[in-house]
């Protein structure tokens, strides 16, 4: 039996008075991939940025509810958020790499956690290139600037910084939407590789994408989860009519 590893209870999340997440509940599950899915505006980003606390800078966002990681409520008044965002790594729909070398891009998160060593350092920059498929091609080039590296080498590296600290959760908001189709490919094999180790969640606007990476997919409308399930479950025999309105294409906004 699959363990879980979230469990999202009456989550509820304003922006002033507007309601933009409505009651989610649903629980993911360790060492799976989930996808959430739905038109633009519907919420999953917003769900998904919450499992991290990023809607906290936003200062007319109000969250009720609860998430539990592991069990503890990252909305705890006690919990260290800094801390909280070391083990949830992120990655975003373009690469978002620092104006640094290679090298300086995988290092900067253990260093904020305090490792200092060479030779340490050394070790994470090689286990996490080689994590992402990067090794052989960029061993002998880890002072270069990121601007050399292609799109799809950029994306790669972002995922190889965001492991660099050693998560458990990884998060990733539509990552491959900016890459042409043999990048995006390369990086769905390497979110299938990482879910042995993590567990990670997906928010993609391609549903064929969702059918060929995920273990689980959540349908979101209007703030809302209208349907989560297996995801052949989820495509093959959706149980809600607007599910299946949305992923038959008759759904009308």
């Amino acid at each position: 039996m699959d363990e879980k590893k979230i469990k999202i209870k009456n989550l509820n999340l304003f922006f002033g008075n507007t309601k933009v997440l409505k009651n989610i509940n649903i629980d993911i599950f360790s060492n799976n991939i989930t996808t959430f899915i739905g038109p633009s505006g519907c919420g999953k980003t917003t769900c998904l940025r919450c499992l991290n606390r990023m809607m906290d800078m936003n200062k007319n966002c109000r969250v009720t509810g609860e998430i539990l990681i592991d069990g503890i409520n990252i909305y705890s008044p006690d919990i260290n958020v800094t801390m909280l965002r070391q083990n949830i790594g992120m990655v975003f729909q373009k690469p978002n790499l620092f104006p640094k070398n290679i090298y300086d891009n995988i290092v900067y998160g253990p260093r904020v956690r305090g490792i200092r060593k060479r030779q340490l350092l050394d070790k994470i920059v090689k286990k996490t290139l080689e994590s992402v498929g990067l090794w052989e091609a960029l061993c002998e080039r880890l002072s270069d600037r990121i601007d050399k590296l292609s799109g799809g080498q950029q994306q790669r590296l972002c995922i190889a910084r965001a492991i660099a600290t050693s998560p458990e959760i990884i998060l990733m908001d539509e990552p491959t939407s900016a890459l042409d189709p043999i990048s995006k490919l390369k990086i769905e094999d390497l979110i299938d590789t990482l879910r042995e180790k993590y567990t990670i969640i997906v928010v993609t606007h391609d549903m064929q994408q969702a059918t060929r990476i995920s273990d689980r997919t959540a349908f979101f409308l209007d703030g809302e989860i209208i349907e989560y399930d297996y995801t052949c479950e989820l495509f093959n025999n959706p149980k809600e009519k607007k599910t299946n309105d949305y992923l038959t294409g008759r759904y009308d906004p």
